[in-house]
Order: C-alpha cells, then sequence, then structure tokens
C-alpha cells in the first residue's frame, strides 16, 4: 500500500514509485543538508578518538577530561543522515578510532565504513540495558591503548 500526493491509500504501482522517488531523493537531499555538525573535543593530536551516539555523550566527554592528552571524541547528535562529509573532516590524520556503542553489533562502526570508508580500530560494547559510565569507558580505553 501507497499513499497518493492527497494522501489517499492506493495500490497503484507507478504510484508506489513516485512516492518512493520523492520520500528517497527529494527528502533526504534536503535532510542532509541540515544535518547537524557532531561534537568534537581534544581530535588534534590525541592517540585515539572515541566515536559514539545517543546516551554515550556524557561517558565520552569524562573519559576525554580524565585522560586529557590521549584522548579525543566525536559525538553524533544523529546518526541519520550520516554525516559523512562532516566526520571525514573531522577525522582527518585520527591515528585510531574506538567506536563506543550501546549494542552488540557494533552498528555505529559498520555504517562509519560504509558512508565514509574510515575502518574503526576497536569497539567498546555495552549491552546490558544500562548506560555507559566513564569509569567502565576508561577502565575498556586502556585495555586497548
Amino acid at each position: 500500500d501507497e499513499h497518493t500526493e492527497e494522501g489517499h491509500i492506493t495500490e497503484d504501482a507507478s504510484m508506489r514509485v513516485r512516492m518512493v522517488e520523492k520520500r528517497l531523493y527529494k527528502k533526504m537531499l534536503a535532510l542532509e543538508n541540515d544535518i547537524e555538525e557532531p561534537t568534537a573535543e581534544n581530535i588534534k593530536g590525541a592517540k585515539v578518538v572515541l566515536l559514539g551516539f545517543g546516551s554515550t555523550f556524557g561517558a565520552l566527554k569524562e573519559a576525554c577530561v580524565v585522560l586529557k592528552a590521549e584522548v579525543g571524541f566525536v559525538h553524533l547528535s544523529q546518526v541519520w543522515p550520516f554525516p559523512k562529509d562532516k566526520l571525514n573532516r573531522i577525522l582527518k590524520g585520527a591515528r585510531k578510532i574506538i567506536t563506543v556503542e550501546n549494542n552488540a553489533g557494533a552498528q555505529l562502526a559498520k555504517i562509519l565504513r560504509r558512508e565514509t570508508g574510515i575502518t574503526a580500530s576497536s569497539s567498546i560494547l555495552k549491552f546490558d540495558g544500562r548506560p555507559f559510565d566513564f569509569e567502565y569507558l576508561i577502565e575498556r580505553i586502556k585495555k586497548i591503548i
């Protein structure tokens, strides 16, 4: 089922194609122009750049403060449309990138590689239903670096 421009339901295949093209091409291009800038701190000269999204912000920021010159971070306030151009610019020259994710599948690492060609060095994953805390994160970072 699809809907027409007027919102009426239809099973017309050509209308389906037109509406998908409208959503995918016209609307997505407009959304890509409004992508929020990722938050990036302490990137220049950092040994490690942490990359996260959503609820990881506080833990990323605290880890960056505690580990100072060694660690910087990038936080995405939105994951889609993926800010590939902005991330390519921000992460250019990063020595080691670690994704920090509240999931078991390293989804952000996969999207990063698919959309930018950048491969994360590793991922710190937490999928017990609880948010990251910076002690947990720092312990994992130290094991990696």
